[in-house]
């Protein structure tokens, strides 16, 4: 399961009637670290042997992600890409535009797998665990190659996870804690790219279209109090909004 959530210019949520799209979706979301390799120092002597030798410290820049859909929620694709979705005169959305990305666009994105080991269910609880991941602020979305044929058409969408994020413990219920369903403990550093963790907490149920994000999220699709601010793209939530790709 995929959750994608808005987040404004510093990487923090956005709270609002239009802020998260939770999907499956998608095939595959691939990840690839964009290193710096810094640069060697070396000193020879007079008598030219190396007297000083200090090999570069690679740092990890960002973390490019890639993200291959065989649907897509165009209330989703927005979120990602910075487009409006395109609504027909029922209000519906039906498609969306293809053209630059606006580089200010930026969401923060969220994994649930299966765990398949030793490690599936909690031995105090029994509960079945997952593994989940969050990149809470992925910019620069990119629409990748793609092939209109005889065949299923997938495409994928490219953006960069970086540092400084506002995310902290984040808006939602991801975690074990204390008993029960908590966000994240301790909450995110900004200096972090994202985290990976084992929970119980199960993910939340698939849903076309963009969902209101208030205060407070829980686990189980429940919602918190909507602040009354449209921050996301316009869009309705009913399934027509997901577009099924396939040619």
């Amino acid at each position: 399961m995929m959750r994608i959530t808005k987040v404004n210019e510093c990487g923090a949520p956005i709270y609002g009637d239009c802020s998260q799209v939770v999907s499956k979706g998608f095939v595959s979301v691939e990840f690839q670290p964009q290193t710096d390799d810094g640069d060697d120092i070396t000193v020879r002597n007079a008598a030219g042997d190396i007297c000083v030798s200090v090999p570069s410290c690679k740092r990890v820049t960002g973390i490019d992600v890639t993200i291959n859909f065989c649907s897509v929620d165009t209330d989703m694709f927005a979120m990602m890409t910075g487009r409006d979705p395109i609504t027909n005169d029922q209000g519906e959305n039906i498609g969306f535009d293809i053209g630059d990305m606006p580089c200010a666009a930026g969401f923060a994105l969220e994994l649930w797998t299966g765990v398949f080991s030793e490690t599936a269910c909690d031995g105090t609880t029994g509960k079945a665990r997952y593994g989940y991941l969050v990149l809470p602020w992925i910019s620069g979305g990119v629409l990748n190659d793609f092939t209109v044929e005889n065949d299923a058409l997938t495409f994928g969408v490219t953006g960069t996870a970086r540092t400084g994020s506002g995310w902290g413990e984040g808006p939602y219920d991801v975690q074990d804690h204390a008993g029960g369903a908590a966000p994240l403990h301790p909450g995110l550093d900004p200096d972090m790219f994202g985290r990976m963790l084992l929970t119980t907490v199960p993910p939340p149920e698939d849903e076309c279209g963009c969902q209101p994000l208030g205060d407070r999220q829980h686990s189980g699709g429940e919602h918190g109090e909507d602040d009354g601010e449209h921050h996301g793209a316009p869009g309705g939530g009913e399934g027509e909004d997901a577009l099924p790709i396939a040619a």
